[in-house]
């Protein structure tokens, strides 16, 4: 600032003052399994108008929390956690502060699951193959004994029209009946976490129903 007086002579300027406005504590915080390692990997994202964010991380949604990163301030509104198991839970809180460093309270708490581990290849994949009927097998992969399994054939490749979608066995193995004779069917498999998500589809391969005999 400078004045001025009566017959217009001007002071020089005055020492510049700044002041930060507030920053808002963050909202519509959203934490879901990374499309790509959503086993071991979470992706957390929110809104705010800060120029840094702070996030704390709990196996519980009251108390226990623990810095996400210690000491590390991000000026992006996501971040990731990685090195998690499969089929776990985590509760994540965020807070902002300004170019003055004044901090907001934090946010309310989001959570989720990671997915649970993707089965894996059997030996044999396929067993008790008929004219209409085949068993698909498939390994936990790390998963626990009440993980649910949805497992699909098909006679397309990319599994258009598939054969037993939506179904959930707490098997590892799932036997398909019905089929059409001499035909090649197209097999996957996925499981799915606490919350019912289902997680990344392993492909098993392809085989063929038997022929009639002559």
């Amino acid at each position: 600032v400078k004045s001025r007086n009566g017959d217009n002579i001007e002071t020089d300027y005055s020492d510049e003052s700044v002041i930060c406005t507030s920053a808002t504590v963050p909202l519509n915080i959203t934490v879901v399994p990374d499309a790509d390692n959503g086993c071991t990997q979470l992706d957390i994202s929110w809104q705010g108008t800060g120029q840094e964010y702070f996030v704390q991380v709990s196996t519980a949604d009251e108390g226990g929390w623990e810095d996400l990163e210690a000491d590390i301030w991000v000026q992006s509104t996501t971040t990731i956690h990685t090195g998690l198991g499969p089929n776990v839970m985590r509760y994540y809180r965020v807070k902002a502060r300004n170019y003055a460093g004044i901090e907001t309270n934090y946010s309310g708490v989001a959570s989720t699951y990671t997915f649970a581990n993707t089965p894996d290849f059997a030996s044999p994949t396929f067993t008790n193959l008929g004219m209409s009927s085949i068993t698909v097998n498939w390994t936990a992969n790390g998963n626990d004994d009440v993980t649910e399994y949805e497992c699909e054939i098909s006679t397309f490749f990319n599994y258009q029209e598939a054969i037993g979608s939506d179904v959930w066995v707490s098997t590892l193995n799932k036997t398909f009946t019905g089929l059409e004779v001499n035909t090649r069917y197209f097999a996957r498999v996925r499981a799915k976490n606490v919350v019912g998500v289902g997680g990344t589809w392993k492909k098993l391969g392809q085989v063929y129903t038997l022929i009639e005999p002559v």
